[in-house]
């Protein structure tokens, strides 16, 4: 995770612990005095996290979103927020094309 003023923090937060909740392997990238006291305690709760190999959350809403909001873990479920007011305008239910499902 790229770690910059051009990122918003809370963006890079919720990318940051689902990928210490998955189990992949996290790695980051921040210029040193970039991050405030808080910011430097989750990056270290997300590394510590991430050292265990994660609680291994799977994504629940992937067959109807193109960028899974909803992951579930032991711990139960978590919803993540990607997208910023001032983006793009993506819909709440994505256009999905069968090209893209596999088979079954």
């Amino acid at each position: 995770m790229g770690i910059s003023e051009s990122i918003d923090w809370e963006l890079n937060r919720q990318w940051m612990d689902l990928l210490a909740r998955t189990g992949t392997p996290l790695f980051f990238s921040a210029r040193p005095g970039s991050l405030i006291a808080d910011q430097e305690d989750q990056l270290r709760q997300a590394l510590a996290l991430a050292s265990t190999g994660g609680s291994h959350a799977n994504p629940s809403d992937w067959l109807v979103n193109d960028c899974p909001e909803i992951w579930t873990d032991d711990s139960g479920i978590r919803r993540y927020s990607w997208y910023q007011p001032a983006g793009l305008e993506f819909s709440d239910k994505p256009e999905r094309y069968d090209g893209y499902l596999s088979a079954v």
